[in-house]
């Protein structure tokens, strides 16, 4: 079952279903945004899928309420230049290749467009039987078919949440291992697994724990220079 030792964690994440994405984007120093040839006057979101499908979780809920909570501390650390936000995957049905010819369900086709719009995407996982979640394994699955894959040669950064002493990096390295499979771009280092999750938030939802904080700020900074670097290569 769940991983399972210690309380239970809490994150400064968004809430979303079987593990969080995050799509990011930069924002260049006049207030404008470059992707490709495109300017934009706006930053285009990071998008954060959860393995949770309630958006909204008391603080102490077993995993989802840390996989929330780790969310919302990425939107807080993100640098300047990178805006994080939240893709939910709790209105996405089980896979069925009918709907797949005869039409994308909304939920699917909205996933689809926020994972293309975005520089990069952060997931964040669970541990479930010493692997991800079977939402998220879904959800992926939905975005990784048919003609449009926009996961295809994408930056993707993984960090797993737990209420064990473990923080999930069994599933983290599933997962890891999968997001190669379909052509992503994974952040090689580091690899972030937040254990007894829940002990690193305050009442306010706040993260208070500084080796977290540290390891999630160098992530997201390193995540931002993975980006860039990938965007540069592919123009050449």
């Amino acid at each position: 079952g769940r991983e399972r030792g210690g309380k239970h964690h809490g994150g400064d994440a968004g809430p979303v279903l079987a593990a969080p994405v995050v799509v990011a984007r930069e924002q260049r120093g006049d207030g404008h945004q470059r992707h490709g040839d495109r300017e934009q006057r706006r930053d285009q979101p990071v998008v954060s899928l959860r393995a949770q499908p309630s958006p909204v979780l008391p603080v102490g809920v077993v995993a989802r309420a840390a996989e929330q909570l780790v969310h919302e501390a990425l939107a807080r650390l993100a640098p300047e230049g990178i805006v994080v936000s939240e893709a939910s995957i709790a209105d996405i049905p089980l896979f069925n290749e009918d709907l797949e010819t005869t039409g994308l369900p909304p939920a699917v086709a909205t996933l689809k467009q926020q994972i293309a719009d975005a520089d990069g995407v952060i997931i964040s996982t669970p541990e479930y039987n010493f692997s991800y979640s079977g939402v998220l394994k879904n959800a992926i699955d939905w975005a990784s078919r048919g003609p449009v894959r926009p996961f295809a040669e994408k930056p993707v950064a993984t960090l797993s949440v737990s209420p064990g002493n473990f923080g999930g990096i069994r599933a983290q390295t599933d997962l890891r291992r999968l997001m190669h499979s379909i052509g992503a771009h994974v952040l090689p280092k580091p690899e972030i697994a937040i254990p007894q999750a829940k002990l690193k938030f305050d009442d306010d939802r706040r993260l208070t724990d500084e080796a977290t904080h540290a390891m999630l700020t160098a992530m997201l900074e390193k995540f931002g220079t993975f980006i860039r670097t990938h965007q540069t290569q592919s123009a050449e």
